[in-house]
Protein backbone atom coordinates (compact mmCIF):
# COMPACT_ATOMS: atom_id res chain seq x y z
CA UNK A 1 0.00 0.00 0.00
CA UNK A 2 0.64 3.51 -0.76
CA UNK A 3 1.40 4.21 -4.33
CA UNK A 4 1.76 2.53 -7.20
CA UNK A 5 4.14 -0.88 -7.27
CA UNK A 6 7.21 0.53 -8.96
CA UNK A 7 7.19 4.17 -9.25
CA UNK A 8 8.84 6.71 -7.64
CA UNK A 9 7.88 7.32 -3.48
CA UNK A 10 5.84 4.22 -3.75
CA UNK A 11 5.65 2.14 -0.21
CA UNK A 12 4.11 -1.09 1.29
CA UNK A 13 2.78 -2.29 4.05
CA UNK A 14 1.54 -5.34 5.22
CA UNK A 15 -2.00 -6.41 6.37
CA UNK A 16 -0.91 -8.79 9.12
CA UNK A 17 -3.72 -8.52 11.65
CA UNK A 18 -7.32 -9.63 11.48
CA UNK A 19 -10.06 -6.89 9.92
CA UNK A 20 -6.61 -5.11 8.99
CA UNK A 21 -8.08 -4.68 5.33
CA UNK A 22 -11.25 -3.16 6.45
CA UNK A 23 -9.75 -0.94 9.37
CA UNK A 24 -7.43 0.66 5.95
CA UNK A 25 -10.58 1.30 3.91
CA UNK A 26 -12.41 3.14 6.30
CA UNK A 27 -9.22 4.63 7.78
CA UNK A 28 -9.67 7.77 4.97
CA UNK A 29 -5.96 7.19 4.40
CA UNK A 30 -7.64 4.59 1.24
CA UNK A 31 -6.55 6.02 -2.20
CA UNK A 32 -6.81 3.40 -4.28
CA UNK A 33 -3.41 2.31 -3.66
CA UNK A 34 -4.25 -1.86 -2.73
CA UNK A 35 -2.39 -4.15 -4.34
CA UNK A 36 -1.44 -8.29 -4.19
CA UNK A 37 2.37 -9.36 -4.38
CA UNK A 38 2.22 -13.34 -4.88
CA UNK A 39 6.08 -14.25 -4.56
CA UNK A 40 5.74 -17.87 -3.98
CA UNK A 41 5.28 -19.54 -7.36
CA UNK A 42 6.40 -23.28 -8.87
CA UNK A 43 9.75 -22.53 -10.35
CA UNK A 44 10.95 -25.80 -10.59
CA UNK A 45 9.86 -29.42 -12.13
CA UNK A 46 9.92 -33.18 -11.44
CA UNK A 47 9.96 -36.00 -13.63
CA UNK A 48 9.90 -39.63 -12.02
CA UNK A 49 9.41 -42.71 -14.01
CA UNK A 50 9.18 -45.68 -11.52
CA UNK A 51 8.01 -49.54 -11.81
CA UNK A 52 6.43 -50.57 -8.91
CA UNK A 53 6.14 -54.26 -8.48
CA UNK A 54 3.80 -56.38 -6.18
CA UNK A 55 4.25 -60.28 -6.28
CA UNK A 56 2.33 -63.14 -4.19
CA UNK A 57 2.61 -66.94 -4.26
CA UNK A 58 1.18 -69.43 -2.02
CA UNK A 59 1.72 -73.03 -2.09
CA UNK A 60 -0.87 -74.81 0.27
CA UNK A 61 0.21 -78.40 1.62
CA UNK A 62 -1.71 -81.07 2.79
CA UNK A 63 -0.44 -81.50 5.97
CA UNK A 64 1.89 -78.76 6.86
CA UNK A 65 -0.12 -75.67 6.57
CA UNK A 66 0.09 -72.59 3.79
CA UNK A 67 3.56 -71.08 2.33
CA UNK A 68 2.95 -67.54 0.78
CA UNK A 69 6.20 -65.89 -0.71
CA UNK A 70 5.28 -62.24 -1.49
CA UNK A 71 7.15 -59.24 -2.37
CA UNK A 72 6.29 -55.39 -2.68
CA UNK A 73 9.00 -53.13 -4.24
CA UNK A 74 10.05 -50.48 -6.11
CA UNK A 75 12.78 -49.72 -9.49
CA UNK A 76 13.22 -46.07 -9.49
CA UNK A 77 14.53 -45.81 -12.91
CA UNK A 78 14.26 -41.82 -13.22
CA UNK A 79 14.36 -39.02 -10.86
CA UNK A 80 14.57 -35.73 -12.81
CA UNK A 81 14.92 -33.04 -11.26
CA UNK A 82 15.16 -28.58 -12.75
CA UNK A 83 15.82 -26.22 -10.17
CA UNK A 84 14.58 -23.19 -12.54
CA UNK A 85 12.35 -22.60 -15.64
CA UNK A 86 14.30 -23.56 -18.49
CA UNK A 87 17.20 -25.27 -16.57
CA UNK A 88 18.27 -28.71 -17.65
CA UNK A 89 16.32 -31.16 -15.55
CA UNK A 90 19.31 -33.54 -13.56
CA UNK A 91 19.16 -37.24 -12.48
CA UNK A 92 19.14 -38.00 -9.33
CA UNK A 93 18.29 -41.69 -9.63
CA UNK A 94 21.24 -44.07 -7.75
CA UNK A 95 22.58 -40.75 -6.01
CA UNK A 96 22.84 -39.96 -1.93
CA UNK A 97 22.63 -35.95 -2.27
CA UNK A 98 22.09 -33.26 0.42
CA UNK A 99 21.46 -30.28 -1.68
CA UNK A 100 19.44 -27.07 -1.66
CA UNK A 101 16.96 -28.17 -3.65
CA UNK A 102 16.60 -32.55 -3.86
CA UNK A 103 18.20 -33.87 -0.43
CA UNK A 104 17.85 -37.77 -0.03
CA UNK A 105 18.42 -41.14 -1.25
CA UNK A 106 17.23 -42.27 -4.10
CA UNK A 107 17.91 -46.11 -4.26
CA UNK A 108 17.25 -47.65 -7.63
CA UNK A 109 15.44 -50.47 -6.26
CA UNK A 110 14.07 -51.06 -2.41
CA UNK A 111 12.04 -53.86 -1.84
CA UNK A 112 10.29 -55.30 1.04
CA UNK A 113 9.58 -59.26 1.15
CA UNK A 114 8.10 -62.39 3.17
CA UNK A 115 7.86 -65.53 3.55
CA UNK A 116 4.54 -66.81 5.70
CA UNK A 117 3.98 -69.83 7.25
CA UNK A 118 0.45 -70.46 8.51
CA UNK A 119 -0.51 -73.62 10.15
CA UNK A 120 -4.02 -73.66 11.82
CA UNK A 121 -3.98 -70.81 14.43
CA UNK A 122 -0.04 -70.09 14.22
CA UNK A 123 1.23 -68.49 11.43
CA UNK A 124 5.60 -67.39 11.42
CA UNK A 125 6.57 -64.35 9.07
CA UNK A 126 9.86 -63.39 8.04
CA UNK A 127 10.40 -60.53 6.18
CA UNK A 128 13.20 -59.22 4.48
CA UNK A 129 14.06 -55.20 3.73
CA UNK A 130 16.44 -54.54 0.68
CA UNK A 131 17.75 -51.25 -0.60
CA UNK A 132 20.44 -50.86 -3.54
CA UNK A 133 23.36 -49.32 -3.17
CA UNK A 134 23.73 -45.48 -4.44
CA UNK A 135 26.91 -42.84 -5.53
CA UNK A 136 27.86 -40.01 -2.79
CA UNK A 137 27.84 -37.10 -4.46
CA UNK A 138 27.74 -34.82 -1.74
CA UNK A 139 26.23 -30.85 -1.12
CA UNK A 140 26.65 -27.77 -3.50
CA UNK A 141 24.96 -24.62 -2.94
CA UNK A 142 23.83 -23.68 -6.55
CA UNK A 143 20.38 -24.65 -7.59
CA UNK A 144 21.68 -25.87 -11.28
CA UNK A 145 23.47 -28.61 -9.34
CA UNK A 146 24.34 -31.98 -11.18
CA UNK A 147 25.20 -35.09 -9.40
CA UNK A 148 26.34 -36.46 -12.49
CA UNK A 149 29.15 -33.23 -12.77
CA UNK A 150 30.46 -33.75 -9.28
CA UNK A 151 32.01 -37.25 -10.49
CA UNK A 152 33.79 -35.57 -13.12
CA UNK A 153 36.25 -34.16 -9.93
CA UNK A 154 35.55 -36.22 -7.26
CA UNK A 155 36.28 -40.27 -7.03
CA UNK A 156 32.84 -42.29 -7.13
CA UNK A 157 32.02 -43.22 -3.27
CA UNK A 158 29.36 -45.47 -2.76
CA UNK A 159 26.59 -45.83 -0.34
CA UNK A 160 26.64 -49.51 0.43
CA UNK A 161 23.07 -51.56 0.20
CA UNK A 162 20.84 -51.98 2.94
CA UNK A 163 18.92 -55.49 4.11
CA UNK A 164 17.18 -56.26 7.46
CA UNK A 165 15.46 -59.15 8.48
CA UNK A 166 12.53 -58.87 10.74
CA UNK A 167 10.36 -62.22 12.80
CA UNK A 168 7.26 -62.71 13.55
CA UNK A 169 5.30 -65.18 15.65
CA UNK A 170 1.67 -64.94 15.88
CA UNK A 171 -2.03 -67.19 17.33
CA UNK A 172 -5.55 -66.67 16.37
CA UNK A 173 -7.75 -67.83 18.58
CA UNK A 174 -10.85 -69.73 17.25
CA UNK A 175 -14.34 -68.70 16.88
CA UNK A 176 -15.92 -71.73 19.17
CA UNK A 177 -19.99 -71.51 19.65
CA UNK A 178 -20.70 -72.30 23.21
CA UNK A 179 -17.24 -71.74 24.61
CA UNK A 180 -18.53 -69.74 27.61
CA UNK A 181 -17.29 -66.36 27.70
CA UNK A 182 -13.47 -67.15 27.44
CA UNK A 183 -14.29 -68.02 24.02
CA UNK A 184 -16.91 -65.71 23.17
CA UNK A 185 -13.89 -62.78 24.67
CA UNK A 186 -11.15 -64.58 23.21
CA UNK A 187 -12.43 -65.37 19.87
CA UNK A 188 -10.82 -63.65 16.68
CA UNK A 189 -7.98 -61.88 18.45
CA UNK A 190 -4.69 -62.26 17.06
CA UNK A 191 -1.39 -61.82 19.51
CA UNK A 192 2.03 -61.72 18.27
CA UNK A 193 5.69 -61.21 18.95
CA UNK A 194 8.23 -60.04 17.13
CA UNK A 195 11.75 -58.53 16.03
CA UNK A 196 12.06 -55.70 13.27
CA UNK A 197 15.62 -55.73 12.35
CA UNK A 198 16.31 -59.25 14.14
CA UNK A 199 20.07 -58.68 13.17
CA UNK A 200 20.32 -54.43 14.79
CA UNK A 201 21.71 -53.07 11.14
CA UNK A 202 22.39 -49.63 11.06
CA UNK A 203 21.81 -47.52 8.28
CA UNK A 204 24.63 -47.44 5.71
CA UNK A 205 27.28 -44.79 6.15
CA UNK A 206 26.98 -41.68 3.82
CA UNK A 207 29.72 -39.05 4.87
CA UNK A 208 29.94 -36.69 2.16
CA UNK A 209 26.18 -35.66 1.47
CA UNK A 210 24.34 -36.66 4.74
CA UNK A 211 27.50 -35.07 7.08
CA UNK A 212 26.70 -31.55 5.09
CA UNK A 213 24.40 -28.82 5.78
CA UNK A 214 22.07 -29.29 9.26
CA UNK A 215 22.32 -32.92 9.23
CA UNK A 216 25.45 -34.36 11.08
CA UNK A 217 24.68 -37.84 11.68
CA UNK A 218 26.50 -39.33 8.31
CA UNK A 219 23.73 -41.57 7.61
CA UNK A 220 20.28 -40.41 5.69
CA UNK A 221 17.92 -40.80 8.92
CA UNK A 222 14.89 -39.73 6.51
CA UNK A 223 15.42 -42.75 4.75
CA UNK A 224 16.51 -45.34 7.02
CA UNK A 225 15.40 -46.21 10.55
CA UNK A 226 17.66 -45.15 13.49
CA UNK A 227 16.32 -47.30 15.78
CA UNK A 228 18.31 -50.77 15.26
CA UNK A 229 16.61 -53.65 16.86
CA UNK A 230 12.99 -53.47 18.71
CA UNK A 231 11.07 -56.14 19.89
CA UNK A 232 7.21 -55.39 19.77
CA UNK A 233 4.27 -57.37 21.41
CA UNK A 234 0.75 -56.70 19.55
CA UNK A 235 -2.61 -58.13 19.81
CA UNK A 236 -5.67 -57.36 17.37
CA UNK A 237 -9.01 -58.74 17.06
CA UNK A 238 -11.30 -59.01 13.68
CA UNK A 239 -14.45 -59.21 13.80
Amino acid sequence: MGGIPGTAGASQALLAAPQGLFNYLVSGNYHNDIYITDHFVNSGGVHVEALDISLEYAIPTQNLGTFTLGTNGTNLQHFLFAALPGAPFYEFAGYSTNTQTEAGSFSKFSFYTTLDWKYHQWETTVGNSYMSSMTDVGSAAPLTYAPANYLLNHPAVTVGYYTSWDFQEAYTFEKVQDAGWAGGLLGGVKLAVGVNNVFNRMPPYAGISQAAGNNNNNVDTATYSPIGRLLYVSASLKF
